[in-house]
């Protein structure tokens, strides 16, 4: 996997893509995954604000779970 750290975001420490998914985590401890593109997670990257990007981008586009 693709591990990306994003330490200037309050709130996300890390996203990730495995070539299938695109995941989240989180300062808070939890981790989510979106049925989202590799394409998706390129952009995520070079956002000015992963958070508002995830926000914007992803949150009700794509189908999401919540990881163990």
């Amino acid at each position: 996997m693709e591990i990306f750290n994003t330490p200037d975001s309050s709130n996300i420490k890390r996203i990730g893509h495995d070539g299938k998914v695109l995941v989240v985590d989180f300062k808070n401890g939890d981790s989510w995954e979106y049925d989202a593109p590799k394409s998706i997670f390129e952009e995520m990257k070079k956002a000015k604000s992963v958070g508002s990007f995830l926000h914007s981008r992803v949150k009700g586009k794509f189908a999401a779970r919540k990881r163990d």
